[in-house]
């Protein structure tokens, strides 16, 4: 064929192309967006909204995008994929995206949600986190300050426990929250939001690529296993999550580098990085999470250091290491001592509450059903978050990791006397964190273990992103092994034995199947429509596990991205910007009496969370918003002999609601773990410092003055 016949043959088949991908994408997302927003109701599908705009978006998207790999060609794109995801970062956030669900607060009338729904759910959040980072902005007696003055309208740490962004060389900790110090809100969420997303896409390819011995292919797949993974999404914002598995991956990744070079000022370079993920992991402080991820951190830095012992790449260490190393030890142990010289008092305060401080668990309380549970996931984001799941889905999110394949894999290959360190390690550290999370330890064991801060459900999050580590271990071994098969021309493996896996695996996933539809089966919305989709995804996925050539892996990540994608896409809503917050005219009628009194103090009177969060927003100095430690010495003055002391020791979400005289009854009603109410006169608001309460209640009486209205909320000044 001529050169141009060839151009206008090429041009054409990627115009074609474009136009299939982006059809079948616009088709798909209006689909999977009637499943999300509405609720499974595809009667309020137009034709528009069928695909008909949004063809043409995705067209020029996928057009740009096809173009620019022909053009770009796939070395390139791996040489310059940190360019690529710098330009993607910068470009997130000059346009303000992010994945928060503040438009809660904005009702149904949201004005800046692009895709998805905004979660009720991740109340924890858009109610709790997102306002009180705004408070950083908005603090009366200073920004981004350690102690926050808006947060129970007194002097509250919100570095330590809520994490917050301040002024401060402990930034370096937590380098997700810079941007808040130097951009306006709305881009310092995107730069918070998309950050996180971008690096921790990154680094997870990067680790991939280290324990696949630079599989490309099982690489990207691992890192949408793990960014895309319903853990991560459901609980994206929140204890520190990402920056935990951001933190394992790149420490583990600069500890071999560490290792494998003699370089000094390499040294010294990886030396400090891994100081500062070792500072940021500690400093997320989350143990439910901590502690069970670092037995897997633990494992795999053994496995480091024996993979590199064994190759014999562990260069000498010389008076400089040990210079690098006093220098980072001294660097951690100073930033610690900073912390607790300005913290000392929180964790003292939050050790000896009710709640969490007094919360300990030792095991036993999940199932062998809940070993499934990533099963449902894929339906985790439709049914207005409900669907598939008998509990809360954020509670029920664990990776997707095909349990139990890993493990009949690795007793395969080790009953043909293939032994891999990292797998060793992964099955019996993952079978440790099993155990405890399904049958339970000993009390001495568990506190041994320090598992008895962690919870049988968060410790199974760790259990699964082990099984995710084994699998692709698994996967990258096999493959290798098969190419060196294919490459000795011998026969490989036997049909007979290629036909009694792809059986086995096809029957673990019907096995999983069951299970997961037992630990549901009592739930109205699991029905048979909700089997038969989790086997046309899970069946494939385990039985493509018995192919291990090269087609049969490309099969399989397309099949688990597929998974991936659709368990947890739009988990999150896509957002562009924050006037949902900025234009809401309740937040703007507290911020004009904030304007004129910033120093006064409020509180939220009848309605309860997260409506007592809102006057965050505005930076109004709130003694009921959420407590994320408890304001003791407040609560003494209106209970002396510390009678209710059980109820308001804790971490929790109040609500007060007025009574009419000072009668002696009960003054404090605790509702839930994390929830109680106060009952307050007018005196006794006042002996509590409070000027100015908001309220959806009709508050009459000598000592109120109606200072403002807005719609259902009404301002009062307490004379």
């Amino acid at each position: 064929m001529e050169t141009k016949e060839y151009n206008k043959f090429f041009k054409l088949k990627i115009l074609a192309i474009t136009c299939l991908i982006a059809g079948a994408m616009a088709v798909l997302l209006c689909v999977y967006q009637s499943c999300v927003v509405y609720v499974c109701d595809f009667s309020s599908m137009t034709a528009d909204a069928f695909g008909i705009r949004r063809f043409g978006e995705f067209f020029l998207f996928f057009e740009s995008l096809l173009l620019f790999v022909v053009i770009v060609r796939k070395e390139r794109l791996f040489k310059y994929r940190y360019l690529i995801a710098m330009l993607c970062f910068i470009t997130c956030v000059a346009m303000e995206l992010t994945g928060s669900s503040i438009g809660c607060f904005a009702g149904e009338a949201e004005q800046n949600l692009l895709l998805g729904v905004s979660r009720q759910l991740r109340s924890d959040e858009w109610a709790i986190l997102t306002p009180m980072t705004w408070t950083q902005y908005l603090d009366p007696n200073g920004t981004f300050s350690y102690y926050n003055s808006v947060v129970r309208a007194e002097p509250t740490d919100v570095f330590l426990e809520y994490g917050l962004p301040i002024y401060s060389p402990l930034m370096m900790f937590k380098p997700f929250l810079l941007g808040y110090l130097f951009l306006p809100i709305a881009k310092g969420m995107a730069f918070f939001w998309c950050g996180r997303l971008i690096a921790l896409a990154m680094i997870s390819f990067e680790f991939g690529r280290y324990i696949t011995n630079d599989n490309r292919l099982l690489a990207f797949v691992y890192s949408v296993m793990v960014v895309f993974s319903p853990t991560v999404q459901w609980w994206f914002a929140i204890n520190g999550f990402v920056e935990m598995l951001f933190f394992f991956q790149l420490s583990l990744l600069c500890l071999d580098r560490y290792l494998k070079t003699d370089n000094s000022l390499r040294r010294w370079m990886y030396a400090v990085i891994i100081g500062m993920c070792a500072g940021g992991y500690a400093l997320t402080m989350y143990p439910a999470w901590m502690i069970p991820i670092a037995y897997v951190l633990l494992g795999c830095i053994i496995w480091v250091f024996y993979n590199n012992h064994v190759q014999g790449t562990i260069k000498t260490m010389a008076k400089s290491d040990l210079i690098s190393i006093a220098f980072v030890l001294c660097m951690l142990i100073f930033s610690f001592a900073h912390v607790y010289s300005n913290s000392h008092e929180t964790i003292a305060t939050i050790a000896n509450t009710v709640y969490p401080g007094h919360r300990l668990e030792f095991g036993g309380v999940s199932s062998v059903k809940d070993l499934f549970s990533f099963i449902p996931s894929i339906f985790y984001a439709v049914g207005g978050g409900s669907a598939g799941v008998n509990g809360n889905v954020c509670e029920c999110a664990y990776f997707i990791c095909l349990f139990p394949a890993g493990y009949l894999m690795f007793f395969y290959r080790l009953l043909k006397k293939k032994r891999d360190s990292l797998c060793t390690i992964m099955v019996i550290i993952s079978i440790l964190l099993m155990i405890y999370s399904v049958l339970g330890l000993q009390d001495k064991l568990a506190t041994i273990s320090l598992l008895k801060y962690s919870k049988s459900n968060r410790t199974l999050v760790a259990w699964s992103f082990a099984n995710v580590i084994l699998l692709i271990r698994l996967i990258s071994l096999i493959s290798e092994e098969r190419a060196k098969t294919e490459t000795g021309k011998s026969l490989g493996i036997p049909t007979i034995a290629k036909s009694i896996s792809f059986v086995i695996m096809c029957g673990l996933a019907v096995l999983g199947i069951w299970e997961a539809y037992q630990l549901n089966v009592a739930i109205y919305s699991y029905n048979k429509y909700m089997i038969i989709v989790e086997a046309i995804i899970f069946i494939p996925l385990y039985a493509l596990l018995s192919d291990s050539s090269r087609r049969g892996n490309t099969f399989w990540a397309i099949c688990m991205i597929s998974a991936c994608l659709i368990s947890t896409a739009l988990a999150n809503p896509v957002r562009m910007g924050v006037d949902d917050i900025k234009n809401n005219s309740s937040v703007q009628m507290i911020r004009q009496v904030v304007d004129t009194d910033p120093q006064a103090i409020w509180i939220v009177e009848g309605d309860g969370f997260a409506v007592t969060n809102l006057p965050l927003l505005a930076g109004a100095r709130t003694i009921n918003c959420t407590n994320i430690y408890p304001d003791l010495e407040r609560w003494r003055k209106i209970d002396p002999k510390g009678e209710y002391d059980n109820c308001y020791n804790r971490y929790g979400d109040i609500q007060v609601i007025r009574k009419n005289d000072n009668s002696e009854k009960q003054k404090f009603v605790l509702n839930s773990t994390l929830s109680y109410t106060v009952y307050l006169s007018d005196k006794e608001m006042k002996s509590l410092g409070v000027n100015y309460i908001l309220s959806s209640n009709d508050l009459k009486g000598n000592n109120m003055r109606l200072i403002s209205t807005n719609g259902s909320f009404n301002v009062y000044y307490l004379k």
